[in-house]
């Protein structure tokens, strides 16, 4: 759940925001607040989406394909622990099967970047320690470019969505000039100025005036040029996906689109996160980062509370 975090949130959020009463905001100035909590790694956090949307065209809001086009533009602050990212962000609909998303914005790290900031931290794990740890990583202050496009099919009772996300990491101020750095978010170690690719493929249990959604969700990343101390650097995980979306009441757009979303995930594939728990004592930066494994029975959980609403109506 990444960055991703506010990629989740919104397009679970406007994927439920129907609830067969109350229809969803179609322009307008709105914001968007998530809090989240995240388990192996660990993080705690929140989202903070303020922007305008505008529908596009004139077709009815029931119709299947045109219906809900739109776009929507704005800021975004995310705040995941000590680290933060802001950033502007375009999103076009032109139809419900397509959706796209472009955002240019800044990752800020504390004490320019020394991961011994993790080391200090007894909550942290110590496969979240090593891999900060591996030699020639560390993290990092830097622009981010993003671009993400999402499918969606329709299949009987089912909705199959495809979302994949180009990250970009740019004009990088690494801690003592190291080659590269520790993702704090995707949880992986790329290169200087690199880039990666996530991808979550959703087959989700939905319907309109139903508050709850069911499904499964298999998540992939790729760092490009990953460090050569590792053997493979790309993450795989697969579990469920549950969320619920609680129905709005009449007169009140300014505060409204409750919905509460766990996802818990196994890892399949991982550095340090997939293999049998080892050195469970304290962490030690003279050992070898890759002896502290965690067993893949330790899953990933993500819990995500979001509300929002608009600012004024017309």
């Amino acid at each position: 759940m990444g960055s991703a975090y506010a990629e989740e949130a919104q397009t679970e959020n406007e994927s439920t925001s129907d609830d067969g009463v109350i229809p969803p905001i179609e322009n307008g100035f709105l914001y968007q607040n998530t809090l989240l909590y995240r388990h192996n790694p660990l993080g705690v956090g929140e989202i903070i989406n303020i922007g305008y949307r505008k529908k596009l065209g004139d077709k009815p809001k029931d119709d299947l394909l045109f219906g809900n086009a739109h776009f929507h533009t704005g800021f975004e602050l995310q705040t995941v622990g000590t680290i933060n990212v802001t950033e502007a962000f375009f999103l076009i609909e032109p139809i419900a099967l397509l959706q796209f998303r472009f955002s240019y914005g800044r990752l800020f790290t504390p004490n320019d970047g020394n991961p011994d900031l993790l080391y200090d931290i007894s909550l942290f794990s110590n496969s979240t320690k090593a891999m900060a740890s591996i030699p020639g990583a560390g993290l990092s202050a830097c622009s981010i470019i993003k671009l993400q496009g999402q499918l969606r099919f329709p299949l009987g009772p089912l909705l199959v969505r495809n979302t994949t996300l180009y990250r970009k990491y740019a004009h990088m101020t690494n801690f003592e000039d190291r080659e590269h750095f520790y993702d704090f978010n995707y949880d992986v170690v790329v290169e200087s100025n690199g880039m990666l690719i996530h991808n979550d493929l959703d087959l989700l249990s939905l319907k309109s005036g139903r508050p709850w959604i069911l499904g499964l969700r298999y998540s992939y990343t790729h760092p490009f040029n990953t460090h050569e101390t590792i053997e493979n650097g790309d993450v795989q995980r697969l579990g469920p996906i549950m969320a619920w979306q609680f129905k709005n009441k009449p007169n009140r757009n300014h505060f409204r689109d409750h919905y509460v979303l766990l996802l818990t995930q196994v890892h399949l594939q991982h550095p340090v996160r997939a293999g049998d728990a080892t050195f469970d004592g304290e962490f030690d930066l003279d050992a070898d980062p890759f002896d502290y494994t965690t067993s893949r029975a330790v899953p990933y959980i993500g819990l995500l509370w979001g509300f929002g609403g608009q600012f004024a109506k017309k």
